[in-house]
């Protein structure tokens, strides 16, 4: 084995695709809806994105665990909470631990189920991906990954809390007409997101030599090396041997980096929301341009027939659904392209 592929963006794409894709496809009905009344009432851009920015507040709100009469609360005002202290996250810390715990061990265990840390030395002299062998001992191991839990769910927990913080800012600058001002906070969510991750991934880094007997004699959880050590996905067991796919990818960048998601998901959810209001914007002055000539219009319909204005009013808000509908099938099937091509070139699928 003379080179190892790495498919470590491929896989962060493939992730965060699937991810974006499964977002879309449960809000479908309450995009498209806000899409569609969007491009019906004559409102401002920037109040129909703010507008979604407290759809998205709700759903945050909903990943941890948030209850309807806790999201409709007026005395408590969790959606009007602008400061750390005064967010859901803040106020009720046991039960968002509890609700991000569960989500991470899942995902842990996936991890550690189908995933190996990878030798590359012994890899490249025997032919194949060689992963390391890993500790026996049962409480230390449980002792690693009850670490590594606390920690990612703490920075998580903390990072959800910021970005519900930063959205309720740029949620105002957006009324003021602040667009510069709300990219900075958008810009300083991303921030916050990569200093707490960070934090988790150097605690990640230190725990890493303490799973596998043997580890590189010159690691140094410190450097961006010990963030890249490899892993691979397994693919079967052969007379006790396992066999990965052959790629390997960051397996500490993958257990960290949930960190990132809630921060990734929602500033791209805002920016997708606002190039489809445009495009929207775009649509309607292409059809006021296409039907603007009276000669048309009278053609289409004649201006004596009182029921002239309900119809072409009545047109309109078919041509907006078609649009709405039409521009988020082509969002999905771009997204699930983009999927279908980074798992097929990772997997070899035909």
């Amino acid at each position: 084995m003379d080179s190892i592929q790495s498919f470590g963006t491929e896989l962060a794409i493939a992730a965060l695709s699937l991810l974006f894709i499964l977002v879309l496809l449960f809000n479908w009905r309450s995009v498209t809806s806000f899409l569609y009344d969007s491009g019906i009432a004559k409102i401002h851009a920037s109040d129909r994105t703010t507008e979604f920015t407290l759809r998205l507040k709700v759903m945050l709100l909903k990943i941890s665990g948030a209850s309807h009469h806790d999201i409709e609360n007026q005395q408590i005002d969790y959606l009007g909470a602008s400061q750390l202290e005064q967010t859901y996250f803040a106020k009720n810390k046991f039960r968002c631990f509890w609700q991000l715990f569960s989500y991470y061990m899942l995902y842990c265990l996936v991890m550690v189920i189908l995933a190996r840390p990878i030798d590359i030395p012994s890899s490249i002299e025997v032919g194949r991906l060689v992963a390391f062998d890993q500790i026996r001992d049962a409480s230390q191991m449980v002792l690693n990954v009850g670490i590594l839990a606390l920690s990612n769910v703490l920075t998580d927990l903390l990072s959800l809390a910021i970005t519900y913080v930063h959205l309720s800012k740029i949620s105002v600058c957006l009324n003021q007409r602040q667009s510069a001002r709300a990219a900075y906070y958008a810009i300083r969510d991303v921030v916050c997101a990569g200093a707490l991750f960070i934090v988790s991934q150097v605690v990640s880094n230190f725990l890493y030599p303490r799973a596998v007997i043997n580890p590189p004699s010159d690691y140094d959880p410190l450097t961006v090396e010990a963030a890249l050590m490899p892993y691979a996905f397994m693919q079967s067991v052969t007379d006790g041997m396992l066999n990965f796919y052959p790629f390997v990818f960051p397996g500490q960048l993958f257990i960290t980096g949930t960190v990132f998601v809630p921060t990734l998901l929602t500033m791209a959810l805002i920016l997708l929301v606002v190039v489809l209001l445009l495009i929207l914007k775009i649509v309607g002055r292409l059809q006021f341009y296409f039907l603007r000539d009276d000669a048309l219009l009278d053609l289409m319909a004649p201006a004596a027939l009182p029921e002239v204005g309900d119809a072409l009013q009545s047109r309109t808000k078919r041509c907006i659904q078609f649009s709405v509908n039409s521009i988020y099938t082509i969002i999905l099937g771009a997204m699930g392209s983009l999927l279908f091509y980074v798992m097929s070139k990772m997997f070899g699928l035909p």
